[in-house]
């Protein structure tokens, strides 16, 4: 990281051409880098694991990149609370997202589902969605993210201009179908120092968002943040919060 580039990675798990089934449960992975990263047409499904880092290190703890689908159920992750030194990225516990899928031009929906997961100690809990739009497809990321405790994040380098949250949501690629479609019930987001859910754009993003029986609360800057960065902004936002306990701090909204 430190030289320009990442490359610590457990387990680089890839199918070209056709879905292959992996299951990593029941493990124990102590300063794994990036971890486990899937890539293509992998469906790889986490449960039941312990994943962390004992020392400041950018990472991952599970990785469902391009077309990769996949699930994350009953996890333990932390311990990712370091952004990388070559180019800022964000630190995840899970990072979910459709990058290098720009050869993508008939629609596809990549499904994950992120469940009863404990996610603390890290920069980001969930990352999902992506924020380069070159390097995107015409791609759906449609996750189901429910019942998941995300508290205490933290971040070791972080700078002000830098983002703490228990959830990322972005998108950026709308104009060549990218767009993520994401329903969130029964999660608990709580005592983080910047955000509970961070949803933002650079303009040309597509973003369904449907929250649930949320409980967000003690978040320090706002429990709830959407943001457009860009002028010249064609973002389509739809965020729909129901039923759900929101408290000791705001729900903000702001285009930049």
């Amino acid at each position: 990281d430190a030289a320009g580039y990442y490359n610590e990675v457990m387990g680089y798990l890839r199918s070209p051409n056709s879905a292959k089934n992996v299951l990593i449960s029941g493990n124990e992975f102590k300063n794994p880098g990036r971890s486990f990263v899937c890539n293509d047409y992998q469906n790889c499904t986490f449960i039941n694991n312990l994943i962390y880092k004992t020392s400041e290190d950018f990472g991952y703890g599970i990785e469902l990149g391009s077309l990769a689908t996949g699930a994350a159920i009953n996890n333990t992750i932390y311990g990712y609370d370091t952004k990388a030194a070559s180019d800022s990225s964000t630190s995840a516990a899970i990072y979910v997202h459709s990058l290098f899928s720009q050869g993508i031009a008939s629609e596809l929906t990549k499904e994950v589902t992120i469940k009863s997961n404990n996610l603390y100690g890290n920069q980001a809990g969930i990352w999902i969605g992506s924020d380069w739009y070159t390097l995107v497809g015409n791609v759906t990321i449609a996750a189901t993210i429910e019942g998941n405790w995300i508290h205490n994040n933290i971040c070791q380098n972080c700078d002000t201009e830098d983002v703490i949250a228990g959830i990322f949501a972005v998108d950026d690629g709308k104009s060549v179908g990218s767009s993520v479609d994401d329903f969130f019930a029964n999660n608990i987001l709580s005592d983080n120092p910047m955000y509970g859910y961070f949803i933002f754009t650079y303009g040309d993003g597509e973003l369904h968002l449907a929250m649930n029986n949320e409980t967000i609360a003690g978040n320090t800057q706002a429990n709830i943040k959407v943001v457009n960065f860009g002028s010249n902004a064609t973002s389509l936002y739809d965020v729909n919060i129901t039923n759900s306990r929101i408290y000791n701090s705001a729900v903000n909204f702001n285009n930049s």
